[in-house]
C-alpha cells in the first residue's frame, strides 16, 4: 500500500495524513497500556478520539438535515390534486418556480415532462420506473440522479411454471429479428458517419467538428425511428415471439388442462403484441413531439435536411379512414376526424388525443390481462364441470383479445397519421449544411 506520509507524494493530503497519524498514535497507546489502569486509558482515548472526530468532520461534509426536493414526488402530488382546482394551480405554480428555470438551463422542458407524467399517470404507470427523469434540488442545486430503487412491501407472487416456458422457435425468430435490427443500425451509422481529419500530434477535435458529429447522431436516430426499428431489444423479442405464437394451430379440444394453459398463453402473447404495437406508435409520436421543443441538432428529421419548429400559429386537420370498428368499446365509426390539432400549451390537442387513446386502450388491456391471470388460477381439472366453465371463460377472453387487437390497429393508424402530419406541418429547412468531406 502507498505510504501517504512520503514527502511530496502526488495526491497526498496533509489533513488525511494527520488523521492516519492519530490512528497510529492510538494503536501505540493501546499497546503500551495493556497492563495499565483502565481509567487512565479511557481518559487518554477519549481525548484522542475527540480530536480525530473533529478532523474527520473537516474532511467529510455532514449530510444535510433538509432532504432533497424531488421532481417526481412534486409532480405526483400535483397530478393527485383535482384538475383545475386552486390547490392544483398553486402546485403547478410551485413546480414552475422551483424547477422551471433550472430544467430549462439543462435543456429540459418542465411542461413536456409534466405532460409525459400525466399520460403515464392516467394509464396507471408508475412514475418511479424511469418514465420521467429523476431531478432533485439539493444543497448543490438542481441535478439529475439515478432512479431510486424501491423496497418490496410483500412477498413475490409465485409464477406458474407453464407460463415461464418459451418455445425454441419463438426464441429463434426473436434473435433473427434482433440481428436484422442490429444490422440496419450498423448500416445507418456507417453510411452517415462523418470522415474527419485530426491533428495527429494533439488529438484535439474542434468544437465545430463536435457539433457536426452531434448533428449526424441526431440524423441517424431520426432515420432509424423513421424505419420503425424496435425501440429496444426487449420490445423486439416480445413482438416477434408473440407474433409467431399467434400463428400456432388452433386447439380442437379444451378438455385437457394443458391445452387450456396453452390457449391462455397464446392470448397473453397476442395481448403483448397489441400492447407493444400501440406503445411503439405512441413512442414515435412522443419522439416527434420532443423534437418540437428541442434545439438544434436534437430537432433534426430523418435525412437531415429539415428540422421541427413549434410554430404555435400552425395547426393541422386529422382525418384517418379505414379504421376497424369496435362496438364493445363504442367505436362504431371507421373514420376518425379531429380539426385544428396543435401543440399549444394547455390547449395541446395532440397531447389530449394521445392521452385519450392511451387511457381507452390500457383500461381494456388491464381488464383482459386480469381475466387471463384469473383463468390460470381457475383452471382446476380435478373439479367436476371445470372444463366447461373454462371454455366459457376462454370465449369471453378471446373476444376481449380480438377487440384489443382492433383497438391497437385503430390507435396505431391514428397515432401514425398524427406523427406524419406533425412532420409535414412543422418541418422547416435545417439551418446547417452537413460536412460531407
Amino acid at each position: 500500500m502507498v505510504d501517504f506520509t512520503t514527502p511530496n507524494l502526488c495526491g497526498a493530503s496533509e489533513a488525511f495524513n494527520k488523521v492516519v497519524s492519530q490512528f497510529d498514535s492510538i494503536k501505540e497507546t493501546l499497546k503500551n497500556q495493556l497492563e495499565g489502569e483502565i481509567d487512565t486509558l479511557k481518559s487518554e482515548l477519549t481525548s484522542a478520539l475527540n480530536v480525530i472526530e473533529t478532523d474527520i468532520r473537516g474532511l467529510i461534509s455532514e449530510l444535510p438535515d433538509v432532504p432533497d426536493i424531488s421532481l417526481i414526488s412534486e409532480i405526483q402530488n400535483f397530478l393527485a390534486l383535482p384538475a383545475g382546482s386552486q390547490a392544483s394551480l398553486n402546485a403547478l405554480t410551485s413546480l414552475r418556480s422551483q424547477f422551471g428555470e433550472g430544467l430549462a438551463a439543462l435543456g429540459q422542458d418542465l411542461d413536456s415532462i409534466i405532460s409525459t407524467a400525466s399520460s403515464a399517470f392516467s394509464g396507471g404507470i408508475d412514475l418511479c420506473g424511469g418514465t420521467i427523469p429523476n431531478f432533485v434540488i439539493g444543497p448543490d442545486g438542481l441535478k439529475e440522479k439515478p432512479q431510486d430503487s424501491g423496497m418490496p412491501d410483500k412477498d413475490p407472487a409465485p409464477e406458474l411454471v407453464s407460463a415461464l416456458l418459451t418455445n425454441a422457435v419463438n426464441i429463434g425468430e426473436s434473435m433473427r429479428e434482433l440481428a436484422v435490427n442490429s444490422s440496419n443500425g450498423v448500416v445507418e451509422v456507417t453510411t452517415n458517419l462523418l470522415p474527419t481529419d485530426m491533428d495527429s500530434q494533439s488529438g484535439n477535435v474542434s468544437i465545430t467538428v463536435i457539433q457536426k458529429y452531434n448533428e449526424k447522431d441526431a440524423v441517424i436516430i431520426s432515420n432509424l425511428q423513421k424505419k420503425n426499428i424496435a425501440a429496444s431489444p426487449a420490445i423486439a423479442k416480445v413482438l416477434n415471439a408473440s407474433a409467431s405464437a399467434v400463428n400456432l394451430p388452433p386447439v380442437n379440444s379444451l378438455k385437457n388442462p394443458d391445452e387450456i394453459q396453452k390457449t391462455l398463453k397464446e392470448y397473453q402473447r397476442r395481448l403483448s403484441v397489441a400492447s407493444n404495437n400501440f406503445k411503439q406508435a405512441t413512442g414515435l409520436l412522443e419522439s416527434m413531439s420532443r423534437k418540437l421543443i428541442n434545439t438544434f441538432p436534437l430537432n433534426i428529421l430523418s435525412g437531415g435536411a429539415e428540422i421541427l419548429v413549434n410554430n404555435q400559429r400552425k395547426s393541422f386537420d386529422l382525418r384517418v379512414t379505414g379504421l376497424p370498428t369496435i362496438p364493445n368499446w363504442g367505436e362504431n365509426d371507421s373514420t376518425y376526424t379531429s380539426n385544428q390539432m396543435n401543440y399549444v400549451g394547455n390547449d395541446n390537442r395532440v397531447l389530449k388525443q394521445t392521452n385519450s387513446l392511451w387511457r381507452q386502450f390500457y383500461s381494456f388491456a388491464k381488464q383482459a390481462d386480469k381475466e387471463i391471470k384469473d383463468a390460470f388460477e381457475a383452471n382446476r381439472p380435478e373439479i367436476e364441470g371445470n372444463a366447461q366453465e373454462m371454455k366459457k371463460r376462454l370465449d369471453k377472453i378471446l373476444q376481449k383479445i380480438i377487440d384489443l387487437e382492433k383497438g391497437s390497429e385503430r390507435g396505431v393508424k391514428i397515432l401514425g397519421e398524427t406523427t406524419e402530419q406533425t412532420e409535414k406541418t412543422y418541418a422547416v429547412p435545417s439551418p446547417s449544411t452537413l460536412i460531407t468531406t
